[in-house]
């Protein structure tokens, strides 16, 4: 049997703790509040019996579990006629010994009245009991997870003439599909599953097949067999081989519309701030008239950088943390920024659920004013940042790019022996890694505060 250790409910019963039992309780009335007294009914439970005993306004309950296997679903009031406290019955006596009954009908209707009034109060006592003993059985209920859903997204990226990649964040690892089609009540299509993994924030990408040129598309995500988020639309792009003409137009050349922007800082001090009034103005004149957008950067400014690792695998319901978040645990920090602006720009998103984005990223989705990265013995905070910024930047925005090389970002824990050049990690194959692909490697900072844009946390010494 499972038990949950209280303390009283509003005051002090002695210096015990009492135990509430999921399946019955004994509650009694004391000092004008009702108690858990006991773990068995009072019939069952020698101490019990003689408190019950000796509180002629006892209040007994019995504890029932629903076929659910919820901890509280409700009480059963039983010995009722036991409610009326001692202070009233001594009211009424008293009234009754100054003013004589004149018949057994007054009394028994004054006596009902009585009655009534204090199972009211009772009444109202058992309903704050119900609250309380309520809540903490929910959180015994919640102790399984809820099913895995949508939180950030859609967006659309890397489109062409015949395909689109839809992007999506889950609430937890999983899967979840696209349904689109060319008319909107009419999905007919149904996408390759796409894979959504802790190591990447619970992000992932699905991509679209065998669409037309230069036509509109309806979209909706669906995850668990149940449409998630909210319906959109795109456009495809045209292609030659529907433009061309042997006549007049031989190679297909064909007419498109882009719209290009950077710098989405959503802090009040220095701009539109979270309205991102930009993108009110987009989603209203553009949305429907351009192809593709170009966001040349700047799409994030550094907010909820220092976001503890912890409170991230608490959320996720993590017995252990990812590698990527074991090796650079402030990568956390950015997957929150990219999440917080989702969330609170919703023009922001609006847009990107109906215009394909191609993203570069500048220097705030690393860290302000990042420098030298590429520079052999550059030691700085901000410089070596560079990669632990970049690999969040792949699961939030990187993922609408073609890429010349398809190549993940390589981290690991290693050491080096002073006055050495070798490098060693054990779990690392270095042979295998395309190293003439590779810009350099770096060591970053450990310290929380390594993507914080803030002076404070700079220093320049070694340089």
């Amino acid at each position: 049997m499972k038990f949950i250790r209280l303390h009283n409910l509003r005051r002090s019963l002695g210096n015990e703790k009492t135990t509430l039992r999921p399946n019955e309780a004994t509650l009694r009335q004391f000092g004008g509040w009702y108690h858990l007294v006991g773990v068995k009914r009072h019939d069952e439970c020698p101490t019990t019996k003689r408190q019950a005993e000796n509180a002629p306004e006892r209040l007994v309950a019995i504890v029932e579990e629903s076929a659910r296997n919820a901890f509280c679903t409700r009480l059963t009031l039983i010995a009722a006629s036991e409610l009326t406290p001692r202070k009233s019955s001594r009211t009424v006596a008293h009234r009754q010994k100054k003013t004589p009954i004149p018949s057994d009908g007054l009394q028994m209707k004054t006596e009902r009245r009585c009655f009534l009034r204090q199972t009211h109060r009772a009444c109202l006592r058992l309903f704050s009991v119900v609250l309380i003993v309520v809540a903490v059985g929910s959180l015994a209920a919640r102790a399984e997870r809820n099913p895995i859903r949508l939180t950030h997204g859609p967006m659309l990226g890397q489109p062409t003439a015949t395909s689109m990649l839809v992007w999506g964040r889950t609430s937890d690892p999983g899967k979840f599909t696209v349904h689109f089609g060319t008319a909107k009540k009419k999905l007919n299509q149904i996408s390759d599953p796409a894979t959504t993994t802790i190591e990447h924030d619970c992000t992932g990408v699905a991509k679209l097949t065998g669409l037309l040129p230069d036509t509109v598309y309806h979209y909706q995500v669906w995850v668990n067999d149940r449409p998630h988020g909210l319906p959109a639309r795109f456009r495809t792009l045209p292609h030659a081989d529907v433009t061309r003409n042997a006549e007049y137009n031989p190679e297909g050349l064909f007419n498109f519309r882009f719209q290009i922007g950077s710098c989405a800082n959503q802090n009040p001090l220095h701009g539109g701030g979270h309205r991102a009034t930009t993108y009110e103005h987009l989603n209203k004149d553009w949305a429907d008239k351009v192809h593709f957008h170009i966001m040349n950067g700047d799409w994030l400014y550094e907010e909820l950088r220092e976001f503890p690792p912890e409170a991230w695998r608490l959320t996720q319901n993590l017995k252990d943390y990812p590698l990527a978040v074991q090796i650079m645990p402030t990568v956390v920090g950015v997957w929150e920024n990219y999440k917080l602006y989702l969330t609170r720009g919703i023009e922001l998103a609006k847009w990107h659920r109906h215009v394909p984005s191609f993203f570069t990223f500048d220097d705030h989705e690393l860290v302000n004013d990042i420098w030298g990265s590429s520079e052999a013995g550059k030691r700085h905070r901000r410089t070596v940042f560079r990669d632990i910024g970049t690999y969040a930047w792949y699961d939030y925005l990187g993922w609408a790019n073609p890429t010349e090389h398809d190549h993940p970002i390589h981290f690991g824990k290693a050491t080096m022996r002073a006055g050495s050049d070798l490098l060693v990690d054990p779990n690392t194959d270095f042979t295998k890694l395309p190293l003439q692909e590779m810009l350099n490697l770096h060591v970053h900072w450990g310290t929380p505060e390594a993507g914080v844009n803030d002076l404070r946390y700079d220093n320049d010494d070694g340089n």
